[in-house]
């Protein structure tokens, strides 16, 4: 299969440089348009129905933001592109979306295009950007949902059900509050990112917890939340826990 690539981008040149980074690394790829403002990428989009954007954040006529808020649906992968590293960068963590950092680097590339392509085979491709835009609002910082990639689906949870999330192997069970336990395609690692700046702790290497959910730490070093699970604790992390835990 033939994916259909846009590139937004004010500087030439960056746009340029990336086509043909994309064009060597990824044969699969077709390169159908490239655009320096939102209006001619929106209208590109509307005419090509590509099946990935590659999305300047900051451009002088409007933001990439701006750009999604034209479309009412969004069927297409969208990798925000940024020379920035700032708080915007959570939301797109927390999103699920794909975003890369000037200058491009290959596996940066590698690693956001076959995301964004396994994710063309999923549905709710229009839900998570609909998340992304709510979590970007100063007024819902509290009130966060996370987009969780499984297998066949997205699940979408608000951060603060989340109890913990359990390491599997390469794969991520989250714990809700409501009793369900999703199964995520993405590693442990991808949650401590995404949830680093929501009140989780790593409490062990395979655990995140929610500090909002302790209830106890037992004379055995477990950590007991408020539902009776029990989540380990490692020593070299106690020190920390207890820091963590009088200030939440």
């Amino acid at each position: 299969m033939i994916y259909k690539v846009i590139i937004v981008d004010d500087e030439y040149k960056l746009r340029e440089l990336l086509a043909l980074k994309l064009q060597e690394l990824f044969p699969k790829i077709e390169i159908v348009a490239m655009a320096g403002n939102i209006k001619d990428a929106y209208d590109q989009c509307i005419a090509l129905k590509p099946d990935i954007v590659f999305l300047d954040v900051h451009m002088p006529q409007g933001t990439g933001f701006d750009f999604i808020k034209k479309f009412s649906f969004i069927d297409f992968e969208i990798i925000f592109a940024t020379a920035h590293q700032e708080h915007a960068l959570e939301a797109f963590k927390v999103s699920a979306t794909g975003f890369v950092l000037k200058p491009y680097n290959n596996e940066d590339l590698e690693t956001a295009v076959n995301s964004a392509i396994e994710h063309l085979n999923i549905k709710y491709v229009s839900k998570k950007y609909e998340i992304l835009i709510e979590n970007l609002k100063p007024q819902n910082r509290q009130n966060q949902q996370l987009v969780i990639p499984c297998k066949d689906r997205y699940e979408f949870v608000q951060i603060d059900d989340i109890t913990y999330c359990e390491g599997d192997d390469k794969y991520t069970v989250l714990h809700v509050k409501d009793g369900r336990k999703i199964l995520s395609s993405q590693y442990i690692g991808k949650f401590k990112i995404m949830l680093a700046n929501h009140h989780f702790f790593v409490s062990h290497k395979s655990y995140i917890v929610n500090m909002k959910m302790v209830k106890a730490l037992t004379n055995e070093d477990e950590i007991v939340l408020t539902n009776n699970d029990i989540i380990p604790l490692a020593r070299r992390r106690k020190v920390e826990f207890m820091h963590a835990l009088l200030g939440k």
